[in-house]
């Protein structure tokens, strides 16, 4: 039986791809891919399928994403380690992660530095895959001996979650907690660990150390043993220019519907705009999709905002971004960082968002010079000012 008039799920979908834009390092869809999405018609009327009396039309909620930068492209690195699995049994709860062994393991235990990363919202590990044997390569004055952990957040990538719980548990803060678990099962009290954030990867950094340092006076659980943060095209305090907040909470509404129907439909719909209009891999189940809209869609900047301000005077933290970041205004870095513990400040002219690809060499150098000044310095807390003033600007 043909449909009269528009068809109803066509707003779930259209509200559906405006949860999409949190940015999570997707690719510009391509203007003929929202031309063929947005002028589709539907019923005898042939009115455009993602449009209804006054509302925005489809196209209106795709990220605006500056036509002006080009896409930088580098030669492939070399693979990634086969992933390993860490289950959590209580939350039945698995985290899919790779581990890294560094290149010199007979240094001094002082010298011994574990990086966790952290992806965005969509994304995997994967994402620092340029930026990872850079960390550890050897240099002329020294050997890194750098352990690197790359962590798929739960939902994310191949990282499963209870079903009975699946929303709460990919949820922004209980997502970090679990993350958390299994980084306490698997870095020793005493290893000297960093945590290197991208774009929603850096609210989870915040996240994990604020959550780590509540354990102090827990004796059931041990602390992570947290030495500093490096935050790449961070998402700060409040909603940077493409996240729709509202929008967001709809479709988690939505997905917490008890009609299967709708939930599944909706499900696809997510991954079919993150793969075919955002060009993300088609490679990762749809639930990936869809956890990177519940975890931005989850996140609450007031309890970011006092996450960074509970670590402040405890963790030093290094923060680049690039002026051309096609999601994130130049605001939201230079604010977060006055924020934060004083470090290093990196503005990029160019790069993208995707600095952790395109800015990688320059960053692996300074994120390892910025490591070894953190081991090596007599008070881990410094006294200096907190402003952004010695912003180091590189193109």
């Amino acid at each position: 039986m043909r449909r009269t008039g528009a068809w109803p799920p066509s707003r779930v979908f259209s509200r559906a791809f405006t949860a999409t834009t949190a940015a999570g390092g997707g690719a510009t869809p391509p203007l003929a891919r929202r031309s063929w999405i947005a002028h589709r018609t539907c019923g005898q009327q042939h009115r455009p399928l993602l449009c209804s009396n006054g509302a925005r039309s489809f196209v209106s909620f795709i990220p605006k994403a500056n036509p002006s930068v080009p896409r930088e492209h580098r030669p492939p690195p070399p693979p990634l380690p086969e992933p390993q699995h860490f289950h959590l049994e209580h939350e039945n709860c698995t985290i899919e992660y790779i581990d890294i062994k560094p290149v010199c393991a007979s240094a001094a235990a002082k010298d011994e530095v574990t990086m966790v990363l952290v992806h965005g919202a969509p994304g995997t590990y994967h994402d620092f895959r340029h930026i990872i044997p850079l960390l550890q390569q050897q240099r002329e004055s020294s050997t890194s001996n750098m352990r690197i952990i790359g962590i798929n957040l739960p939902g994310f990538g191949r990282s499963t979650v209870d079903k009975t719980a699946y929303l709460d548990q990919i949820s922004a803060v209980p997502a970090a907690k679990l993350t958390l678990q299994a980084l306490q099962a698997l870095c020793t009290p005493t290893e000297n660990v960093f945590v290197m954030g991208h774009s929603f990867g850096a609210h989870a950094a915040f996240n994990l150390t604020a959550l780590n340092q509540e354990l102090r006076n827990d004796n059931r659980q041990q602390q992570v043993n947290f030495k500093g943060m490096v935050l790449l095209a961070p998402a700060g305090c409040r909603p940077h220019r493409v996240l729709r907040p509202k929008e967001n909470a709809m479709v988690i509404r939505l997905l917490r519907s008890s009609n299967p129907l709708v939930t599944s439909m909706l499900t696809q719909a997510i991954k079919f705009l993150y793969t075919r209009m955002l060009g993300f891999s088609r490679e990762n189940p749809a639930s990936h999709f869809v956890a990177g809209i519940v975890r931005a869609g989850t996140t609450d900047f007031r309890v970011v905002t006092d996450h960074v301000l509970a670590t402040r005077s405890t963790i030093p933290s290094f923060i680049a971004w690039s002026s051309s970041d096609e999601y994130m205004e130049g605001e939201i870095p230079v604010e977060l960082a006055q924020m934060c513990h004083p470090g290093p400040r990196i503005a990029f002219t160019g790069g993208g968002h995707n600095i952790q690809k395109t800015r990688a060499d320059f960053l692996a150098d300074q994120v390892l010079a910025w490591v070894r000044q953190v081991l090596h310095s007599e008070s881990k807390v410094s006294n200096k000012s907190r402003d952004v003033d010695d912003v180091q600007v590189v193109p």
